[in-house]
This record gives structure tokens, sequence and C-alpha cells, in this order.
């Protein structure tokens, strides 16, 4: 779960994975590190069309920052993809339907009504992704509402990262 590695920081996190035992881990990590007070960590699902398990406590809830690190493999990149890798890793945590991005359009769906106005936004997203997100928020459902900040390198200084702010 990001949120723990980030939690060093005096506020509340909330994290949430689609894998029960990924959650189960990141509680377990949290618990670990003395900061259970400070992370809850939820089994939940990002969609395409927003949050598919609907969490009741965190109705109304909206947080100043979200941070994510969605599936954003495109499923015909599969091929390209080590044999290690696919034999190992969950495919769900790996693929986001046909362009990837299946995910990170929930996120922004998601968005709308969990992100403050003025709060930020940051995607791990795939190398093509970067001007497609562009577009997408470009696109008159989104054109008011958030604004692409900027591109951040991963440390291979390959654009891995996306920052959006809701400005709406």
């Amino acid at each position: 779960c990001t949120c723990i590695h980030i939690s060093r920081f005096q506020v509340h996190y909330t994290g949430i994975d689609k894998n029960v035992l990924a959650v189960k881990l990141a509680e377990e990590n949290a618990s670990q590190l003395g900061m259970s007070k400070r992370v809850s960590c939820y089994v939940a699902e990002v969609t395409s069309t927003g949050l598919k398990c609907l969490l009741p406590h965190l109705i109304g809830t909206v947080y100043d920052v979200i941070v994510s690190n969605p599936p954003y493999i495109a499923i015909e990149e599969s091929r390209s993809i080590e044999p290690e890798v696919l034999r190992h890793e969950d495919h769900a945590a790996l693929f986001a339907g046909v362009d990837g991005l299946d995910v990170v359009r929930g996120i922004l769906q998601l968005s709308k009504t969990r992100l403050k106005v003025g709060g930020h936004l940051f995607i791990e997203v795939g190398l093509s992704h970067p001007p497609l997100i562009q577009a997408m928020l470009a696109a008159q459902e989104h054109s008011e509402m958030f604004k692409l900040l900027a591109v951040h390198p991963d440390f291979t200084l390959r654009p891995r990262f996306v920052e959006i702010k809701r400005i709406k």
C-alpha cells in the first residue's frame, strides 16, 4: 500500500486494494511501523466507472491528495512482458483494458467526488499514457474540473507519474 510509505507525515491515510491479501499485508506493515492509528486499509476496486465496492463509512469523505499505483498495462502489451513477471504477478494488478487506462478513468471519475477542490492526484502510468491522459482531461467531461500540472520521471528518467489538480 503506497500510503504507508508516505505516512511519515502526521495525517491519516486511507488505502484501498481489490486484493484481500494485499490489504492484509498493508495492515501488517502499518502495524509493524507503528502507524495503525493513521493508516486504514480497505478491500475495494476502482473500475472504469468508479468505486466498485461501496464503503458506507467513507461516504462523503473527501481527500486532499490521492495517490495511485493502478494497473496500467494494455492487454495487447502482454506479449512483451517478461514470462517471469507473467508467472508470478497477479494479472489483475498489471493489466487495465485495451489501452491500459481503464482504472485511470475510474480514478478520475472517483476524484470528481472524493478529491477536494485544490487537491492533487498522483498516478503512476505507462510510458505512452501522459499525452492520452492530457487528452482525457481536455475532454468536455473533465475539462473544467482537472488540470494536468506535471509529468514526473521515474528513476530511469522516463515519464511515469502524472500530477493532476482538481480545479473545480
